[in-house]
């Protein structure tokens, strides 16, 4: 039991609550299990669940029925808890594919040559089986078996819960990557752990996580090179398959239309809390983003000056940042401002009192009830930075970037910049360049346009 405890110890805590928690599942239902099995061997008149009683009569003194029983049957169904711990622990160690029937009849096997043949007959002064005859040895094996059995189907849950295999799959309990040892991550759960992500993350986020863990992998020989001689030769993360993470059919580009944008400011308008439209508004006019919104403080507005300041805690890079003020986002800060009446607000006071969970349910409605189809309200950034570029004569994505806070120019050029011009270009139906028309006829370098190209016509034409 020390060496039980030794190891069980080893485990997170979280680990520790699912282990204890399985062998109460799964012993509770291999005892009952066994249970029919001895009531057989019993009226065949074998000799099975011999040590029970003696057992409970050590534990408990004679007692008078039937509160024994109930006793022994308690007795019974705690037995069953810690005798279900052993291959618990083998299956979390092993991390088998799944728990192995063979497991649970070898398992059952040595049980029952351990305690039941060995252990218990020599506590009680008892002859061993083998001494008595075949009769006294297969009821109780053949018991045991079925204990063991049992564990094996009915505990696949827990044993598939291992770390190459499981993080969200519904018929295993999943494990947090924080409850593995280091040297228990292997490309396996690095796999496994990216296809449960972007279940639930956008790729775009999956990736820069994924880049993290590769940087944390890669540093750890330089914080700890002892736990990193432990380690796997090859770092995991690195070589995790890239295209897990790939974004999976076209990227998004949807963004308010000017009715659509009438139609919502209407039914924002109508919301008996009037900050509504307040906060809609403003992610209109600065692309800021809902969080940012909804967190922002009086403090941080610089309306002499025409900006405000976001806290590194607001935004999504960690960073300050600053964000202009536009004619439309003075307005509607004005508007808030009038609501308050001749009451000046504190610097750390909130403009708005929402909280997320509380607008999103508020939005989800409004948008119900605008019949603007398919929205979400990161949408409204995409429909700023698109006006953005449409107010610029020569789009810029390093303008773009400093009023929006994102980080990469090449993201804006690629997911804002390239499509907008593209758009514009189609609808213009003009082609400045021979990368205009690439574009357009989707060719991705200057080789395949000129295999193309008939440039003799072209020269006819010209000639005409």
């Amino acid at each position: 039991m020390g060496l039980g405890r030794a190891v069980i110890r080893q485990l997170p805590i979280a680990s520790q609550i699912t282990l204890l928690k399985e062998a109460v599942r799964s012993g509770t239902i291999a005892s009952i299990v066994m249970m029919p099995f001895g009531f057989l061997f019993k009226a065949l008149d074998l000799r099975v669940g011999h040590y029970g009683p003696k057992l409970g009569e050590f534990l408990f003194g004679l007692r008078p029925e039937p509160w024994m029983q109930v006793l022994l049957l308690v007795q019974h169904l705690v037995i069953g808890w810690l005798s279900a711990v052993p291959l618990l622990l083998f299956w979390r160690w092993t991390s088998p594919r799944s728990p192995s029937l063979a497991d649970g009849l070898l398992y059952g096997a040595l049980y029952y040559l351990a305690v039941n043949a060995l252990a218990l007959p020599a506590i009680f002064g008892d002859a061993l089986p083998w001494q008595l005859g075949w009769s006294y040895i297969y009821p109780s094996l053949v018991v045991h078996l079925v204990f063991g059995l049992s564990l094996a189907v009915t505990a696949r849950a827990f044993g598939w819960a291992h770390p190459g295999v499981t993080f969200g799959r519904t018929n295993a309990e999943p494990r947090r990557l924080g409850d593995f040892y280091l040297d228990e991550i292997d490309l396996a759960v690095a796999n496994d752990f990216l296809r449960t992500r972007v279940k639930t993350h956008k790729a775009s986020t999956v990736k820069r996580e994924l880049g993290d863990l590769q940087t944390i992998w890669a540093r750890l020989k330089h914080l700890d090179p002892a736990a990193a001689k432990r380690l796997p030769a090859e770092n995991p993360w690195k070589e995790a398959e890239q295209a897990i993470i790939k974004a999976s059919g076209e990227k998004r580009e949807r963004h308010l239309s000017d009715e659509e944008e009438f139609q919502l400011l209407v039914e924002l308008a109508a919301c008996r809390n009037k900050d509504m439209p307040c906060i809609v508004g403003l992610a209109l006019a600065t692309g800021m983003r809902r969080g940012e919104v909804l967190m922002l403080e009086w403090g941080q507005i610089n309306e002499a000056e025409g900006y405000l300041r976001l806290a590194p805690s607001q935004t999504k890079a960690d960073r300050s940042r600053y964000v202009a003020l536009t004619p439309e986002a003075k307005s509607w800060i004005a508007d808030k401002r009038e609501r308050l009446g001749t009451r000046n607000p504190k610097a750390g006071e909130r403009l708005f009192a929402y909280t997320v969970d509380g607008f999103k349910s508020v939005w989800n409605r409004v948008v119900a009830r605008a019949k603007v189809e398919n929205l979400r309200f990161h949408d409204t950034r995409r429909t700023a930075i698109t006006e953005m570029l449409r107010k610029m004569a020569n789009p810029s994505p390093v303008a773009v970037k400093r009023l929006t806070g994102m980080q990469s120019v090449e993201h804006i050029e690629r997911e804002f910049v390239i499509p907008f011009e593209e758009r514009k270009r189609a609808s213009e139906g003009r082609f400045n360049s021979e990368k205009d028309i690439r574009s357009n006829v989707g060719h991705s370098d200057a080789r395949m346009t000129d295999h193309y190209a008939n440039l003799s016509e072209l020269g006819t034409a010209d000639e005409a």
